[in-house]
């Protein structure tokens, strides 16, 4: 928590160095994927991905790469046993932006509490009815990196278990 704390305040006071270089979003969430196999297996989850070849962007990798952390390890926190995960990512219509989902069949957000949801310290209370551990500073880490890259992230309106976050990030041509 001492860490998120660090980087939230770092973050929002634009002090927190966010080194924009030209590189693959695909790559960062392959990596990210590849890295959670085993919490996903531990949970008897099912993880799928639906990406491109490539997307490029001119962001910070390692941010990026804590964004996908952060919402990976998110969503195999709140999806129970036996659950599914879906990571997709693809250039919109327009092919200017960048569209990332992270979905999942976990407990879900219940409508009134989702204006609330990227405040800090604000947990939901589907989690903190079953005691699931967390800080509630994740999403406020995620939102300020999406930000600081120009995108957005939303809470995609969902019927039924479990959420999907949706990030949009302003695509760039490849280079070279």
């Amino acid at each position: 928590m001492a860490e998120d704390l660090l980087d939230l305040a770092s973050l929002e006071s634009g002090h927190l160095a966010v080194d924009l270089v030209d590189t693959d979003l695909c790559a960062i969430i392959t990596e990210a994927v590849h890295t959670n196999t085993a919490p996903v297996a531990a949970k008897q989850l099912t993880m799928t991905a639906h990406l491109p070849d490539r997307l490029d962007l001119h962001a910070d990798p390692s941010r990026l790469r804590q964004v996908a952390d952060n919402l990976l390890s998110n969503a195999i926190k709140y999806t129970p046993a036996g659950g599914t995960i879906t990571v997709t990512a693809g250039l919109d219509d327009t092919g200017q932006k960048i569209v990332w989902t992270v979905a999942d069949t976990g407990i879900g957000i219940p409508r009134a509490e989702r204006p609330r949801l990227f405040r800090r310290f604000y947990r939901a209370s589907t989690a903190l009815n079953k005691r699931i551990p967390g800080c509630g500073l994740g999403l406020v880490i995620i939102r300020t990196i999406v930000e600081r890259h120009r995108g957005s992230i939303t809470l995609a309106e969902h019927t039924g278990p479990g959420t999907t976050f949706v990030i949009r990030l302003p695509a760039s041509a490849p280079t070279g």
